[in-house]
């Protein structure tokens, strides 16, 4: 039961590690665009409004997902 339970909380801090760590880097994404691209360029043109963090950090992961390298260098 002890080694359940930590294994529990391994898991649980990694998630909150993991979490932690993605909303950091969401807000400079916030940042850049809400204060470079935001007033000049998507609300004149597309009338986008400011992001949340929420959404900063959806970027964030869709980013990840998109631009991940996934090639494989098999030469030895």
């Amino acid at each position: 039961m002890k080694d359940f339970l930590a294994i529990v909380g391994m898991v649980v801090l990694t998630v909150l590690l993991i979490t932690g760590l993605g909303f950091l880097f969401a807000f400079p994404t916030k940042w850049l665009i809400n204060i470079l691209f935001t007033p000049a360029v998507l609300t004149s043109v597309f009338g986008v409004a400011k992001i949340s963090v929420w959404q900063a950090w959806g970027v964030n992961i869709l980013a990840g997902l998109l631009f991940k390298n996934t090639s494989t260098n098999d030469k030895k």
